[in-house]
């Protein structure tokens, strides 16, 4: 008790009144709840295409092909949906570099090693966490890839894959790299994921095609990106409409601005 009466005044303290309420309220009601109120927050603000974030999203692992980590930005934004303008996007690195691929990958083509710590050194993690990580893969071999709630000890929303997109429509994972590590190297085509987070110029794309009815109706931009597997749901007229030439798909430039 003595804990949370601390942390409460501590909060207060350093945050204030407003900030106190917030993380109260997240607190009192499901994650479910708390991002269904979030994407109706963000409609009623102007976004149409915010849909509800609570269902999951089927992506090919194709399209995950960036990371990130929260201390790798200024401003860390919410478990719950969010759209977020700036550059955090560009600080996104290619997932293929991350460590945890490439252990991983190691695993699935050589087996274990006698001496696993040797294993990419710079990945900081002790032995055990690399047995759990094997463990792991082994389940997703034998049973596939399977979302929280189909686990039986499984987590909530929040603990599903996260993904964000950035400005140009790049796939970044922020939450589940060992899951999509796995999935990667294992061939799995497709994962059910959270989309976390949108970059606004993203989604002003995304309301964009939402909002038009033909094809020819679209910007240079929008038109780049309605094969986008994130542009699915946000097209309300035939995409067959266009031609291959006419769509192509690009990754942002991860360089600092």
């Amino acid at each position: 008790m003595a804990t949370i009466l601390t942390k409460i005044l501590d909060t207060l303290r350093d945050r204030g009144p407003v900030e106190l309420s917030k993380r109260a309220y997240r607190r009192s009601i499901s994650a479910r709840s708390l991002v269904s109120v979030k994407t109706m927050w963000y409609r009623l603000q102007g976004y149409p295409s915010v849909d509800d974030a609570t269902e999951l999203t089927t992506l090919p692992t194709s399209v995950l092909t960036h990371r990130i980590n929260t201390d790798w930005i200024e401003t860390s934004f919410p478990k719950e949906y969010s759209i977020q303008g700036g550059n955090w996007d560009r600080h996104a690195k290619p997932f293929e570099t991350d460590p945890k691929y490439q252990y991983i990958r190691r695993y699935h083509e050589d087996g274990a090693a006698d001496d696993r710590a040797a294993i990419f050194p710079e990945w900081d993690k002790p032995v055990e966490h690399r047995k759990g990580y094997e463990q792991l893969y082994e389940t997703i071999r034998e049973h596939g890839y399977r979302t929280q709630n189909e686990l039986t000890d499984g987590g909530d929303l929040f603990d599903e894959i996260n993904v964000c997109f950035g400005r140009d429509g790049t796939g970044i994972v922020k939450h589940g790299h060992h899951r999509v590590s796995i999935a990667k190297v294992l061939g799995i085509p497709e994962v059910q994921v959270y989309v976390r987070a949108r970059h606004q110029e993203w989604q002003q794309l995304r309301d964009e095609t939402w909002q038009t009815d033909s094809f020819e109706d679209l910007s240079t931009a929008a038109r780049q990106h309605v094969g986008h597997p994130d542009m699915a749901a946000a097209v309300s007229f035939d995409s067959s409409q266009a031609s291959p030439d006419d769509t192509h798909d690009t990754e942002i430039d991860t360089k600092s601005t």
